[in-house]
């Protein structure tokens, strides 16, 4: 599975989210739709100005790029 986790400037988690995926081809795979369903979830709980973070650096590197 996948999940998220918004928190505000001083921290404190302000909404979070899971979704439960049964098969991924890899981890990098995960990664990346872990980053498009947060990101989606963010929209979708209007949040406008936000920073992005992610632990797999070819997912942080291709959306920097893109």
């Amino acid at each position: 599975g996948i999940g998220v986790v918004v928190r505000d400037v001083d921290g404190v988690v302000v909404a979070a989210s899971c979704w439960q995926i049964l098969s991924l081809p890899d981890s990098e795979v995960g990664e990346s739709l872990a980053m498009r369903k947060g990101l989606e979830f963010a929209k979708d709980m209007s949040f406008v100005n936000l920073i992005a973070e992610s632990d797999a650096s070819k997912v942080v590197l291709a959306l920097n790029n893109h």
